[in-house]
């Protein structure tokens, strides 16, 4: 129920345009895992949905505009929550598939929270990649330091060179179940909003909305961890529950300021 083609009828299936490379994550051979769930996981929603979906790769500059010029019925990409989810959007957005942000890795001998306190060590550095440096602003506290090669900024990290580095959600999944799997940690939920997902134009959000159903029943069947665990992911998932889980937890809590401090200022009126 699931093919690779070029596109030649529309009657009762869906096209579906993506970048098996996904060049913006910079990834080399972990996109081919991320392809290959991608595949799979259309291949049960189509079973669940009962139509098959057609997949049509292209060049990912290529895929927003030509979703809009109406060659695909929807598209799988990485996006930025800010870059597409505005209210004026013409864009239908799924729930995410993957998280893809990046992440903090320190020691797990580490429990502090090393972004947001001044450190007792002046020398204490943080490596960074060039394209996650808009989160230097985000922390001041915290003194960075870009690196080149993400193999060598997390032998810094374990050799007490760089207390911490921040990179892609994937690598750091990958490279902590291999080369550093018994001193690195993943120390932080994602830092920035990437994410893959299904997107479609408002006007077919029935399909968007279909589709996200149909992810959600097989997260609950438990086919979908099935799925992310063949393909090494589970990870990338995970992080985007616990993400949601703390901006639900500390949403809670500034509630419960703003309550205490409107009570106080009714009670003192009284």
């Amino acid at each position: 129920m699931i093919s690779c083609s070029k596109i030649k009828d529309r009657k009762q299936q869906y096209f579906v345009g993506i970048d098996s490379s996904f060049p913006s994550l910079n990834l080399q051979e972990q996109s081919s895992y991320i392809f290959g769930f991608t595949q799979d996981l259309l291949q049960d929603i189509a079973t669940l949905v009962k139509t098959p979906f057609i997949i049509v790769q292209q060049t990912q500059d290529n895929l927003l505009s030509e979703l809009q010029q109406g060659k695909y019925d929807a598209v799988i990409l990485n996006y930025q929550n800010s870059a597409l989810s505005d209210p004026n959007s013409l864009l239908a957005i799924s729930t995410p598939l993957l998280s893809t942000g990046s992440v903090l890795v320190t020691k797990t001998t580490i429990h502090e929270d090393i972004l947001h306190i001044s450190p007792e060590n002046p020398s204490s550095i943080i490596g960074i990649s060039q394209q996650d440096l808009q989160l230097i602003h985000q922390y001041p506290k915290a003194q960075f330091e870009i690196y080149q090669d993400i193999l060598q900024a997390l032998k810094n990290v374990s050799e007490g060179t760089y207390t911490g580095a921040i990179l892609s959600l994937l690598i750091a999944n990958k490279y902590l179940k291999t080369t550093f799997f018994q001193n690195l940690k993943i120390a932080s939920n994602p830092l920035t909003n990437d994410k893959i997902a299904f997107i479609a134009l408002r006007k077919r959000k029935k399909l968007v909305a279909s589709f996200t159903a149909a992810l959600q029943q097989l997260d609950q069947k438990g086919q979908l961890c099935a799925i992310l665990k063949k393909w090494n992911l589970e990870e990338t998932h995970n992080k985007i529950h616990e993400h949601k889980k703390d901006k639900d937890n500390k949403r809670i809590h500034h509630k419960k300021i703003i309550t205490q401090i409107v009570s106080k200022i009714f009670h003192k009126k009284l």
